[in-house]
């Protein structure tokens, strides 16, 4: 019998209702009240919630609580394997119960399919990213990023590049960070060439916690597997028997497995051992304000009580006669593709290895507030001389550009420049927007807030605010003219920390040059 995939799995009707959330085996008992959610019964897999709350409530866990509660910071924490994200929202609960230090839950999983039904369902409320199994990087995220990375049933997957995987853990995680796992692993082999075994004899990690939860595991699958496969019947009947496997329910392969001793499931606890000198390093990206990233700062605002998306028509009616002429306007970016290859966005780190983001600038203003310090790139406003026309009529404009996001592209969340975010709002113009038939696949999410796009349209968001944007299509590309406006007066300023890049400063530079060499060219 074969196994279902992770993508079979997440884009069955049993977890795009909301169902069915969560894939691994779980635990029993379960304690409802440690949970701190009484009604935790009435949900459908209760003891895969209470593995959650076995790896969040070891002694060293609650011991970095403790401290990051006394320190008055937060604690990032990333969630490997986390599928639709549901664990991430769990993780937060368990975590945010036990201490008063802040809670930046973070998620990444290799199933294309589990990040798709994660916006669906939780309209990308967490920062979830695809995790490229292949080359087993986190480009988007920095070194040195978390305190607490979990993987439940996640890592020991990790077997085309074990070694990779484990670098890549070394990298994110904060020195005397800790890793807790839960997972499958073979009885007395603790030299294992897997994940698990490769990270037991890691020079740079070590072992603390080791519990053999194998028969909580086998109890806990028992008691779910009637519910589970009566739902797999009514919602994915031709699947039910390969995602019996995958889920591990009675009487599957590897539950049988785990029950008689051949295969144990196991609770694991490591952190990262690190000498003086990566303790200074990781001190001078932490605390250097001209060279650290941003990365750890962007999480910690609390701007909640800031409005995430206005309404045009309240703050910028004047935006009518960009909406107006959309068809002029797209006439102008289209044929501009034509003439040159537009450059990727220089910060690509924001786009994971697959993604593509293309721009074509139009005017940048730095600071926003100075309307002087407007520049008008001569080389592009040339070939689109109707589309300039029209923006030189807005006397709050700060930033004009056109925008390509590609195919099964996700930017992820991030903020603006505080030399240009907290002065203006950010507006997208639709130009070209793929759709399918079930799903709004082209959005700009604020705070949690998702928004689509529509040709057409406009979208007024505050850019300062934590944001990420996606196109899921799987062959075509969105287009957008996005246009910042200064902020009236009366409303909040943003609290984005950070100026903008020498990167963006290179980019200008470089891009003004070969367009003015390509024209010399043509002359």
């Amino acid at each position: 019998m074969r196994m279902a995939t992770y993508d079979e799995f997440y884009g069955s009707d049993a977890v795009s209702k909301g169902t069915l959330l969560y894939c691994n085996m779980g635990l029993h008992p379960v304690d409802v009240h440690a949970l701190g959610n009484p009604k935790t019964h009435d949900l459908l897999q209760p003891h895969q919630q209470q593995l959650y709350l076995a790896l969040l409530t070891l002694p060293r866990v609650l011991h970095l609580l403790e401290r990051a509660a006394v320190d008055k910071r937060p604690v990032h924490v990333l969630d490997v394997g986390c599928g639709t994200g549901a664990s991430l929202f769990l993780v937060q609960q368990i975590l945010a119960a036990r201490t008063t230090a802040p809670i930046v839950v973070a998620g990444i999983d290799k199933s294309a399919a589990a990040c798709k039904q994660h916006k669906r369902l939780f309209h990308g409320d967490k920062r979830q990213l695809h995790y490229d199994m292949e080359t087993q990087r986190m480009t988007a995220f920095s070194r040195h990023r978390f305190d607490l990375v979990i993987g439940v049933q996640s890592f020991q997957e990790m077997t085309a590049a074990p070694d990779a995987a484990i670098a890549e853990l070394e990298r994110v995680l904060k020195p005397a960070g800790l890793v807790v796992l839960a997972d499958f692993h073979v009885k007395g082999n603790a030299f294992a060439k897997d994940f698990l075994g490769l990270l037991r004899q890691h020079s740079r990690f070590d072992l603390h916690f080791e519990q053999d939860v194998s028969h909580a595991s086998t109890l806990g699958a028992k008691l779910s597997s009637v519910k589970t496969h009566e739902l797999l019947e009514d919602e994915a009947p031709e699947l039910q028997a390969p995602l019996a496997e995958l889920l591990t329910l009675k009487k599957t392969r590897r539950y049988e497995s785990i029950r008689l001793g051949q295969l144990q499931v196991g609770i694991f606890g490591f952190h990262s051992l690190h000498d003086d000198q990566v303790a200074d390093d990781a001190h001078d990206v932490t605390h250097d304000d001209d060279e650290h990233d941003m990365d750890d700062d962007i999480d910690d605002i609390d701007d909640s009580m800031n409005p995430s998306f206005y309404d045009y028509k309240q703050v910028y009616p004047e935006l009518s006669l960009l909406q107006d002429a959309t068809a002029i306007i797209r006439q102008e970016a289209q044929a501009a593709q034509l003439v040159a290859s537009w450059p990727n966005w220089p910060e690509d780190h924001y786009v994971g290895d697959a993604g593509e983001w293309k721009v074509f600038p139009l005017c940048y203003t730095f600071p926003a507030w100075d309307a002087s310090k407007t520049v008008w790139v001569e080389a592009t406003c040339v070939q689109c001389p109707e589309t300039v026309a029209l923006l030189r009529q807005l006397p709050g404009l700060r930033t004009a550009l056109f925008s390509n996001l590609g195919p099964t592209t996700t930017l992820g969340a991030h903020r603006g420049w505080a030399d240009l975010a907290n002065d203006i709002l950010r507006c997208h113009l639709g130009l070209v927007v793929p759709t399918l038939p079930d799903e709004e696949c082209c959005c700009v999410v604020v705070a949690g807030q998702a928004r689509p796009h529509r040709e057409g349209g406009l979208l007024v968001f505050d850019d300062s605010k934590l944001h990420s944007a996606y196109n899921v299509h799987p062959t075509e590309t969105r287009l957008v003219l996005i246009v910042d406006m200064y902020r009236p007066e009366d409303l909040p300023r943003g609290m984005a920390v950070g100026g903008h890049t020498d990167e963006l400063d290179r980019f200008i530079a470089q891009y003004n040059a070969s367009l003015q060499g390509e024209g010399e060219d043509d002359e």
